[in-house]
């Protein structure tokens, strides 16, 4: 009897501990999970991700339930099922995005939990269990934007605002010393949702800049600040060149420096003044008249005088046109004239009645040659030039002259010769006929006449 209990027993354990490892075997867990935001605002649209957690997961069967009172689904599906791609180990993570629309304020919920569970098992075919997830989130209601768009600070490194700064008051002045290039605007705002634009660094010019420092409240809304920040200019320089008043130009900026001239500053008086400079050439400086047009002047600071700057620019070469005071230096047969370069007529020489090339007189900036420019009108170039250049050119003047006199010579002996010749001709053609016979004839027919006369 004790023995047959025994047997029981026994057999009793071996079965509690197969189908232990029966359930084992054939049955795997997986998890839920589901984020998105906490609050959100009524009326808005939010994003809801759901991700099934597993090992080797070959099929799947996921619904989704929310709260339809407070919620509307705006995009996916509420019913989540699939099969791996991969049909040998499956996949870890199934996860899926649904957007929702908050439609009341409230607390509202989205949940998952597992379909069929016969359409939920792993690449063993093994069954695979989820938990049900839930997450609440809170719908609020809209709360109005702000529109504070006034200003808590208003304030300019190293010069003062006048009027004193006021938030309600939107205009104000500020002045700085001559030659001030740039100021630093500092501001503030009385909401922090606000934004503001037009501080930090700006550049300024001589005399009135208008700067304008706009705030935008929460809601959109504008409020403009508008600070004239002005700089004055330095007292004029007035100089007469030629009878005519000019103001020393002393801002930079004003005029196109000339080529190969490079930024300085002279001396005036006590006056430091903007200038160009050019080793072989001197200072130039502009002077502006009563129109307001700048003209460029060379300055002479020996002497305090100031000679017009002209000059032309043709294939990056820059030409300062000087006076030629020695006539004497003239090429051999180069004739005075003048010629309309880029709008700006020059004095020139060209040579004899030769429209295509002339001669200007002046200085290259870049090496400081100061002699004769050939310019070539057909072509628009320019470039130095050499005296052994009239020299060809008389040469192969003389040349053509002297075959030119030969041509004519031989031409008019030519002509001599064939009209002597013709007139020889016809002076042979108009000789008289030879009549001696006809003569003689009629001289016997006459006689015999005569002779019968007496017979009778």
């Amino acid at each position: 009897m004790k023995k047959g209990l025994k047997i029981i027993l026994t057999s009793l354990i071996l079965c509690i501990l197969l189908v232990g490892n029966v359930q084992k075997v054939h049955a795997a867990t997986g998890y839920f999970s589901i984020s998105s935001s906490s609050t959100v605002t009524v009326g808005n649209t939010f994003s809801v991700t759901i991700k099934a957690t597993g090992s080797k997961i070959f099929y799947w069967q996921f619904y989704v339930s929310y709260d339809a009172s407070k919620l509307k689904l705006v995009s996916g599906s509420t019913t989540i099922q699939g099969e791996a791609s991969d049909a040998t180990y499956g996949t870890n993570v199934i996860s899926k995005t649904l957007r929702f629309k908050a439609l009341n304020t409230g607390s509202a919920y989205v949940s998952v939990a597992r379909g069929d569970a016969a359409m939920n098992i792993d690449t063993n075919f093994n069954s695979v269990a989820y938990s049900s997830v839930k997450k609440t989130i809170n719908i609020v209601p809209v709360v109005p934007k702000s529109s504070n768009n006034k200003l808590a600070s208003l304030t300019v490194d190293g010069a003062e605002l006048s009027p004193a700064f006021n938030a309600d008051v939107t205009s104000y002045t500020i002045e700085f010393e001559p030659n001030t290039k740039e100021i630093n605007i500092n501001a503030t705002t009385a909401d922090s949702k606000a934004t503001v634009s037009g501080i930090g660094k700006i550049g300024v010019v001589e005399g009135t800049n208008n700067i304008k420092v706009v705030v935008t409240a929460e809601n959109g809304s504008t409020k403009t600040y508008v600070i004239d920040a002005i700089v004055k200019e330095f007292e004029p320089i007035q100089v007469t060149v030629g009878g005519v008043t000019y103001n020393i130009v002393r801002k930079k900026g004003q005029y196109e420096p000339p080529a190969n001239f490079s930024e300085t500053t002279i001396t005036m008086g006590t006056e430091k003044v903007l200038a160009y400079a050019n080793e072989h050439i001197g200072n130039v400086v502009g002077l502006k008249d009563t129109k307001g047009n700048i003209v460029l002047h060379l300055y002479n600071g020996k002497n305090d005088t100031y000679t017009p700057y002209d000059n032309i620019t043709i294939n990056n070469l820059n030409l300062y046109l000087k006076k030629l005071n020695d006539p004497s230096l003239v090429p051999f047969d180069y004739k005075r004239t003048s010629i309309t370069i880029n709008d700006k007529n020059l004095n020139a020489w060209h040579y004899k009645n030769n429209d295509n090339y002339y001669l200007i007189y002046g200085v290259n900036t870049l090496n400081g040659d100061e002699t004769f420019y050939l310019y070539d009108k057909e072509r628009d170039t320019i470039q130095r030039f050499y005296n052994n250049q009239v020299t060809d050119m008389k040469e192969q003047l003389d040349k053509n002259t002297l075959v030119t006199y030969i041509t004519s010579g031989a031409t008019i002996l030519f002509v001599v010769m064939s009209l002597f010749l013709s007139i020889k001709l016809l002076r042979r053609k108009k000789q008289p006929i030879s009549t001696s016979p006809l003569d003689v004839y009629l001289e016997k027919t006459n006689n015999r006449s005569k002779h019968k006369k007496r017979k009778q």
